[in-house]
């Protein structure tokens, strides 16, 4: 019997590597000799590989070789399903190639990927639209969900991105790995409250750099929207920084709202957690409710060499650089834009929560309007 299972066993490992060599463009699935995916064939049959969850694609390395799809035959499954044995565990080289999308689903886990579990992500465009319906989904351009000690780089959303969901980034919903110069160019509107980011809807990894948002994004009246990061969880040591958002951020309107829309981050860290943000600048306009800030919407972290020139509307806690900011410090920052809300209104921050804030080597050079408690560097201390 052992024997009969031995022979079993080598026909099955025998087998996918027939399959693999005869399905792909060639290759032996080594970073050094990557399989190649040449046609939308070649990509169709890779997913239907990984989404059985019979071939074994740990440490396993793709490229692609020319573009995938087009508008008119564009890519409508995903790599993946929301079971973690049923997703990418390697690498793909896009090669600054584009994968056209048409995708809509109601899975936990939406993108171009479902989930990443091994290996990185690099030099890959996604185009096309992206359609979620599930409002508890996490939603990525490139994808739905980044396992930690993995990571996204040199990647470029052009998809736009709508629906419903929980936490939704033009590359990547949730990620608990590191992503670095990313830019998002789809437009994103997504229609109940959730986390929504150019880049990242909920992030707790320890790094994201270099990456720029060029599109626009409108959530609903209580989301927590950034140009860069919707949601930065409450994690040890996070750097965010060199990153920059060009387009306007729009929340629904209410007066009541709970929610928090910054430039760069719409919720930020916690206190005492050693949270750094530097190096960012907005660019663009942001219409928000309540905390809404140039870099940070809400949060508490050493923010430091930020600079906002996009203008700030909201009604409470607004300011140049955060909104709500408290118990950390803003140092060598510019706000060069017009600052408009109601009450608590500031040059660089709209208001602290009377917990405190320190404010060092800063400038307002923009014009502020509020009806109370304005001041050019903290409006509510």
């Amino acid at each position: 019997m052992l024997n009969k299972f031995k022979i079993t066993l080598l026909a099955l490992i025998l087998s996918s590597a027939s399959l693999l060599s005869q399905t792909f463009g060639g290759g032996s699935g080594t970073l050094l000799d990557p399989y190649l995916i040449s046609n939308k064939a070649h990509w169709d049959e890779f997913a239907m590989l990984v989404n059985s969850g019979n071939i074994l694609f740990l440490d396993k390395a793709f490229k692609l070789t020319s573009n995938i799809g087009d508008q008119r035959d564009p890519v409508t499954g995903m790599v993946g399903t929301d079971n973690r044995d049923e997703c990418f565990a390697g690498h793909i080289d896009g090669d600054n190639y584009t994968i056209t999308v048409n995708i809509s689903s109601s899975n936990i886990y939406v993108g171009l990927l479902t989930q990443l579990y091994g290996g990185f992500i690099t030099n890959l465009k996604v185009a096309g639209q992206i359609q979620a319906t599930n409002p508890n989904s996490y939603v990525g351009g490139i994808v739905g969900n980044v396992y930690e000690h993995h990571g996204i780089f040199n990647c470029h959303n052009f998809a736009e991105i709508k629906g419903n969901a929980y936490a939704t980034g033009g590359i990547v919903g949730w990620t608990k790995g590191a992503v670095h110069f990313c830019t998002n160019n789809g437009d994103i509107q997504i229609t109940n409250d959730c986390y929504i980011g150019g880049i990242v809807g909920r992030m707790n990894a320890p790094d994201l750099s270099d990456c720029d948002n060029f599109a626009k994004i409108k959530g609903s009246a209580n989301s927590y929207v950034g140009g860069i990061i919707g949601y930065a969880e409450f994690i040890y040591n996070m750097v965010v920084h060199s990153c920059n958002n060009f387009a306007n951020l729009e929340l629904d309107f209410a007066n009541l709202s709970t929610s928090s829309i910054g430039g760069v981050i719409g919720v930020a860290g916690a206190p005492d957690r050693h949270f750094l943000i530097f190096n960012s600048t907005n660019y663009g306009t942001i219409q928000g409710n309540n905390n809404v800030g140039g870099i940070v919407g809400i949060g508490s972290a050493l923010i430091e060499g930020c600079i906002n020139n996009g203008i700030i509307e909201g009604i409470d806690n607004v300011g140049g650089i955060a909104g709500t900011f408290y118990n950390d410090s803003v140092n060598y920052c510019y706000n060069n834009a017009t600052i408009v809300g109601n009450d608590c209104v500031g040059g660089i921050v709209g208001s602290t929560n009377n917990l405190g804030a320190t404010i060092y080597s800063c400038f307002n050079n923009g014009t502020l309007i509020g009806n109370s408690n304005v001041s050019g560097m903290i409006g509510c201390p």
